[in-house]
């Protein structure tokens, strides 16, 4: 006859059992994995009374008049107008959402406060969760930390990357704007716009020119111009050097546009080599004013 341990789960030494408790319906495998069913008299945590964000089309909004109202999920519309739109959570929604970035009027934008919403109310939230975040970490970095115990490092925000650049070339011409081209040489080049600290920067809105190797430049990427080492140049020089490239590129339609007995074409490359001309005169007038 076996004994009494046949029928018990093995324990530690404390007497608490090493196997984890099943509750009955819980699905281990097999065609029906995904479908479990209740436990008979276990209790289920009551549904949460959201309520209702209280948004009707023709009811105003931070943006203006609402002319599109869909329900989310209780408690949560999403709210279109003709400018723009965004987020509505109705009071107990919007209590849930962390003090750091709850917005008391319970409106949150659509380009990026509704990132706080899919993070606060995931059961909402129809996006990817990892977009959510990382449009939270770009735009929010303080109040992300805040709300959800991270703490970012050097390329985790968008936003603290650019004000930690700022703050750190405040003293330096930093790019605004660039035009890249080819010159007499064949190389490529870039003219660059600068502004001291950039377009976020503590300046009086004077720029500054700079040629730089279109290999050292990359596009969309923030740059900084080192006067000792990049040439600087007066904007009648960058509108002769414009002007010139312009009329070489007009006078090539000109012969192309012959070479096919195009007259139309012919007669507009004309014009507007013309035009190019007479601004190359301007700027060369203007550099000799200059001495």
């Amino acid at each position: 006859m076996a004994g009494p341990s046949s029928n018990r789960s093995a324990t530690h030494a404390g007497g608490v059992s090493n196997q984890q408790r099943r509750p009955q319906g819980t699905p281990t495998g097999g065609q029906f994995a995904g479908a479990g069913h209740a436990e008979s008299g276990v209790a289920l945590a009551p549904a949460v009374d959201w309520g209702d964000a209280g948004v009707r089309v023709g009811d105003r909004t931070p943006w203006g008049t609402a002319d599109n109202v869909c329900s989310v999920a209780p408690g949560v519309q999403s709210v279109s107008t003709p400018s723009h739109g965004g987020i509505k959570l109705s009071p107990a929604r919007n209590a849930a959402v962390h003090p750091a970035w709850r917005n008391r009027s319970g409106w949150y934008e659509e380009d990026c406060e509704v990132a706080i919403v899919g993070i606060s109310h995931a059961d909402a939230w129809l996006g990817d969760q990892d977009r959510a975040h990382q449009v939270a970490r770009d735009y929010f970095p303080d109040q992300y930390e805040k709300a959800t115990g991270t703490t970012l490092g050097p390329g985790a925000s968008q936003a603290r990357d650019a004000a930690q650049f700022t703050e750190r070339h405040r003293n330096d011409q930093v790019a605004t704007s660039a035009i890249g081209f080819t010159d007499e040489h064949g190389q490529r080049m870039v003219t660059v716009h600068t502004m001291t600290g950039g377009r976020d920067g503590d300046n009086d809105g004077s720029t500054r020119l700079f040629r730089v190797s279109g290999d050292e430049y990359t596009s969309g990427q923030p740059f900084v111009v080192d006067p000792e080492r990049h040439t600087e140049i007066s904007q009648p020089v960058e509108d002769l050097r414009v002007a010139k490239d312009q009329v070489r590129q007009w006078s090539t339609t000109l012969e192309e546009a012959e070479l096919v007995n195009d007259q139309a074409e012919a007669e507009k490359a004309r014009e507007f080599m013309a035009r190019w001309e007479g601004r190359q005169r301007e700027a060369e007038t203007k550099l000799l004013s200059d001495g």
